[in-house]
């Protein structure tokens, strides 16, 4: 099966032969498709706002590391 979607002024187009027609692309096509994108972009926000939220924790955690092995380090105390 051929399928081919291409936007032609400004419009989404689509043809299901290599040397078919352009036609319009359906309303509901589009709705589904921009409802599905917008469930995509709320997941991608979610991914990227947990990263982001371990990596400050990760980051915190190296810090705090670090003060504990220095304090060692400046009171003599690090083997």
């Amino acid at each position: 099966m051929y399928y081919e979607e291409q936007i032609i002024d400004g419009r989404l187009m689509f043809r299901q032969s290599p040397d078919g027609k352009w036609q319009i692309c359906p309303i509901d096509k589009l709705h589904r498709r921009i409802v599905e994108m917008d469930a995509e972009i709320e997941y991608l926000k979610e991914q990227i706002s947990a990263a982001q939220k371990e990596a400050e924790e990760r980051w915190y955690m190296q810090g705090k590391k670090y003060e504990k092995d220095r304090m060692k380090e400046l009171l003599g105390l690090s083997s």
